[in-house]
């Protein structure tokens, strides 16, 4: 049976989980501001009863509490640092986690690349921002009310004048909000702009250095910088006008509770040590207030990257399905359409077909008829507009990826490897078993080509394998398509690459797969392969113009080849003889 989650996901799998470890980090700021009156306590005590009564063995035992209460909170204040730290630390690995693997789980023209990129950035704002001073503020904030009652309780003079100081700071910590947030949220999204431009360069490297691409590229990131810095420069400068304004006031209302206070000692109303404790829990009661005025842009930018992060991560819920059998391979494409999102325009339009268990499929066509979009589509890497794909019955896109992924081999026309070593990648990025490696090298017919490499398997094949030529990457990128023997082999233009001995392996690969039961699916134009094939499916401009057994359709397009041209109807050749009189008169007048 199903068991659906929380709506809630970002709730589950963030929030829920750190709410222990804050509650700690809480409870332990509760402990430090309790011993934060240690020092008011002390002072009230020395000049209000050690100076009166001149007792140096009273003012030894004040000063050994005093001793010890500080050294508490110097060790509690210390664990409450450590316990953010960690909280941080599993935020980047927990939220990293889950942010890395959805933002695989959408393709990058889905926009699922560059919002997992923006995620990851987010996670590190907040590591930073939840093992700063800054969040020791925001802790501290909640009992700024306990440090005014004790201020009232010296006198109500002195403790409305700390609420009206803290009131006014805190419309500056508003206004300076309302002020520096949209400043601040232009300086991110222009700093994400000039990171996608160096990122889509370096990805583009090639064509960049060859077309000499580097000066209008540069141009591009440095406006991107530019409108970055001009937006970071406004919302620093008035963060620092804020920060100025609140540290006057911070600063000058000590003074006004000391005036106050000097007056009460004056009037009799009030003892001199209470009024020097009675500005130390001014200060202590504000003091949140500034430090948050102070780290206002990280407060802001950590805030910004809680709500984009959670906004990432919530979405469906995920739901515990049935774990299914091994699949056979029966692939069913039933009325597909597929068009990208914000657009109306439908990449494949109304295509089905079926394809037995164990068979071989070649999808043929001109280049931009849809073939690579329905090999991601029949994968499950992109979910349908509307329609089926489904596999032994099941809709392949809900099929959990870590049953479907194991049970598939897939060959994509641009091959990308992993950094790492050339075990790894053919082992899909897991432990390498060895003996499996190298059957699926064997499968493939890289074995050979393996070892002639400088370390065989152990070779490390550098960043998107670019210590390999192209040729290479495609064989490796088939040994790991092999890899476990799956049951469905998906490879779009398996032998683009290859030379005539590489075509020759791809073609005895090929035909084991398929004598052991695989399903077959091709993307190729090529006839070596379209013989190895059961079924051709023609696409054109995006829809089946054609699906049948092999030696049916290749019959179908061989008469259509050599069927003759029609020809026009007496009427038209007449019309045509006229047009062409017209136009050659037209020709010699001009003359």
């Amino acid at each position: 049976m199903s068991e659906p989650k929380t709506d809630n996901v970002a709730d589950q799998i963030l929030t829920r989980p750190m709410r222990s470890a804050l509650l700690a980090a809480a409870g332990f700021s509760a402990v430090v501001n309790l011993l934060m009156l240690v020092s008011p306590l002390y002072m009230m005590q020395v000049f209000d009863r050690v100076i009166s009564s001149r007792s140096v063995e009273t003012l030894g035992y004040l000063t050994l509490i005093a001793f010890l209460a500080l050294v508490a909170l110097g060790v509690i204040d210390c664990y409450r640092a450590r316990v953010l730290t960690r909280v941080a630390e599993w935020l980047e690995r927990r939220a990293g986690h889950e942010a890395f693997t959805r933002a695989l789980e959408r393709l990058p023209s889905l926009g699922g690349g560059r919002a997992g990129d923006a995620a990851l950035r987010d996670i590190a704002r907040l590591r930073a921002f939840i093992g700063s001073a800054a969040m020791v503020a925001l802790l501290d904030v909640p009992w700024m009310p306990l440090y005014f009652v004790l201020t009232f309780l010296i006198h109500p003079m002195l403790g409305w004048a700390a609420v009206i100081g803290g009131i006014v700071l805190a419309v500056v910590a508003i206004l300076g909000d309302m002020s520096t947030r949209e400043s601040l949220a232009r300086a991110g999204e222009s700093q994400d702009r000039a990171m996608r431009i160096m990122a889509g360069a370096q990805r583009g490297s090639e064509a960049v250095q060859a077309m000499g691409l580097a000066e209008p590229m540069a141009a591009r990131w440095a406006v991107a910088v530019g409108a970055s810095h001009d937006a970071s420069r406004d919302a620093a400068d008035r963060i620092a006008v804020v920060a100025s304004v609140s540290k006057f006031m911070r600063l000058f209302l000590q003074v006004v509770i000391l005036c106050i206070g000097a007056w009460l000692v004056l009037q009799q109303e009030m003892t001199a040590g209470a009024s020097i404790a009675s500005s130390i829990l001014m200060g202590r009661a504000l003091a949140p207030i500034d430090q948050a005025i102070g780290a206002w842009r990280q407060i802001a930018a950590g805030y910004q990257s809680w709500q984009r992060l959670k906004a990432f991560v919530s979405g469906a819920p995920e739901i515990r399905r049935t774990e299914l059998p091994p699949l056979r391979g029966a692939l069913s494409v039933e009325r597909l359409v597929f068009h990208m999102p914000n657009s109306e325009r439908p990449i494949l339009r109304e295509v089905s077909f079926e394809l037995p268990a164990g068979k071989a499929l070649a999808i043929v066509g001109p280049s931009g008829s849809g073939k690579s979009t329905l090999a991601r589509l029949i994968t499950g890497v992109y979910p349908p507009s509307s329609g089926h794909v489904r596999i032994d019955g099941a809709e392949v896109h809900e099929i959990p990826r870590s049953e479907f992924g194991p049970q598939v081999g897939y060959l994509p026309q641009n091959v990308d490897l992993f950094r790492g070593t050339v075990a790894e990648n053919i082992a899909r990025m897991e432990a390498p078993d060895d003996a499996m490696v190298v059957a699926a090298a064997r499968r493939a017919r890289v074995h050979e080509m393996v070892l002639r490499l400088g370390d065989g398997y152990e070779t490390d094949i550098g960043d998107d394998g670019n210590r390999l030529s192209g040729g290479q990457r495609q064989r490796v990128g088939l040994a790991r398509a092999l890899y476990g023997e799956p049951r469905i082999l998906v490879l779009d233009e398996p032998n683009a690459n290859l030379d005539s001995d590489g075509e020759d392996a791809l073609g005895e690969a090929l035909r084991e797969a398929l004598a052991r039961g695989a399903t077959v699916v091709m993307i190729t134009h090529r006839m070596n392969l379209v013989s190895l094939s059961d079924f051709i499916l023609v696409m054109r401009d995006g829809a089946v113009e054609t699906f049948g057994p092999r030696d049916d359709v290749l019959a179908r397009m061989r008469n259509l080849r050599q069927a003759p041209a029609p020809q026009p109807s007496p009427e038209q050749a007449a019309a045509m003889r006229a047009r062409m009189a017209a136009a050659a008169s037209n020709t010699g007048g001009a003359a």
